[in-house]
């Protein structure tokens, strides 16, 4: 008869005692999960949170971080890794308030180890992610997509007063406000002026231009619309923008002189500011 070896208990129960131990240790908990695109969670080691800097891979980094705040984190990110320095410190605004604090069902710290204080129980928005999600969105890009969405579709800007579209926003994230409607005239008015100055410094960088124009009336009133168009210099792309679309006060239908003001005053603000093609952009046009 074979003999069976017998394993004894005690060695049983160290065994599975190691094997939990190892796969707690493999799985801590982050205490700051919105981070982990750029450190991942080891451990913690008294008031302090050790992470390693996945940027740094496959140099070991540990970075020991204050639960009660994440200075040593976003110095270390401005210092070695400034073009991620950006997006660690929005994503620390946005979620600030969600951190530091351990919230565990069971009072269990976020290595796995016994809570010296007491915790408290998660709420349900909370299990479910709801408060870190809609607070990972910022004020600011609510504010850029309303108006992306107002100019887009050519909307009156009264429509924020509207209680089904704010209940919309509310809906979508209940932790973000709708601007009101001075506040999107005056981020319409600013997003111009970049796209004016952006547009500028593109047809700075070309030689040549070619703009077109249309004339027309919708209740006895007229309108005129310009475009540009031009290659680009390094890929040969063909690209266009949008000049203006201005209203026509004087009668245009039998003086060409007027359409050539409104052409001209169009023009100007334009091609003065590249005064080096200036001549050429008059000759093209």
């Amino acid at each position: 008869m074979a003999s069976q070896e017998t394993v004894p208990a005690s060695s049983q129960g160290d065994s599975a005692e190691s094997i939990d131990s190892e796969l707690t240790e493999a799985e801590p908990q982050s205490p700051w999960p919105f981070l982990g695109k750029w450190v991942q969670y080891k451990k913690m080691v008294g008031d302090n949170y050790i992470f390693q800097c996945l940027s740094c891979l496959p140099k070991i980094t540990e970075l020991k971080v204050n639960k009660g705040t994440k200075a040593n984190l976003k110095s270390h990110f401005n210092r070695i890794h400034p073009d991620k320095a950006k997006q660690v410190n929005e994503a620390c605004m946005a979620n600030a308030g969600t951190g530091g604090r351990s919230r565990s069902w069971y009072g269990q710290s976020p290595d796995g180890g016994s809570a010296t204080k007491k915790q408290r129980q998660m709420s349900i928005a909370e299990t479910f992610g709801i408060m870190t999600q809609g607070s990972a969105v910022l004020q600011s890009t609510i504010d850029e997509t309303i108006v992306r969405f107002l100019v887009d579709n050519m909307l009156p800007l009264q429509i924020v007063d509207s209680q089904s579209f704010r209940g919309m926003v509310h809906t979508l994230n209940p932790s973000k406000e709708v601007p009101s409607r001075r506040t999107l005239g005056r981020r319409i008015l600013k997003t111009y002026e970049k796209m004016k100055e952006s547009l500028t410094s593109k047809l700075e960088q070309v030689k040549w231009v070619g703009t077109t124009a249309d004339c027309w009336s919708a209740n006895k009133k007229g309108y005129l619309g310009m475009t540009v168009h031009w290659l680009d210099p390094n890929t040969r792309d063909r690209k266009m923008a949008v000049l203006a679309c201005k209203r026509i006060t004087e009668s245009h239908t039998h003086d060409v002189r007027v359409l050539a003001q409104v052409m001209e005053n169009v023009h100007s603000p334009i091609w003065n500011k590249g005064q080096d093609h200036h001549d050429n952009h008059r000759q093209c046009c």
